[in-house]
């Protein structure tokens, strides 16, 4: 098995791993394509979570102003 780290800059939020039944079965040249792959894997990750986070405060912003109508219309 070979593990290179999911990252961004200095931040690291996860692994990709790569099996193998050969021992040692990764040189440099598939160690570093496998880092690229990983970088890769890092940026769609990490932009899946910023979009996510964004619709979450996104619908939290909506409920707080629904529920202020009520509120209005008591006044």
């Amino acid at each position: 098995m070979s593990a290179v780290p999911l990252r961004l800059r200095f931040e690291v939020v996860g692994s990709l791993n790569v099996f193998s039944s050969i021992p040692d079965a990764l040189d440099d040249d598939d160690l570093r394509v496998a880092q690229a792959l990983a970088d890769v894997a890092s940026i769609g990750i990490l932009r899946e979570r910023a979009i996510s986070d964004s619709h979450a405060v996104t619908a939290q912003l909506q409920t707080a102003l629904e529920s202020r109508v009520p509120f209005g219309q008591a006044k």
